[in-house]
């Protein structure tokens, strides 16, 4: 059971980190295109 907790969990900041560093991403392509 343990186990389980942690491995949902660890999905959940996973999926956290990739839709932050996502928006990051838009961010900076947006920057660069205003840039160019």
């Amino acid at each position: 059971m343990k186990n389980h907790l942690s491995l949902l969990s660890f999905q959940s900041i996973f999926l956290h980190l990739q839709s932050f560093s996502m928006d990051k991403y838009k961010a900076i392509f947006h920057e660069t295109l205003k840039l160019s």
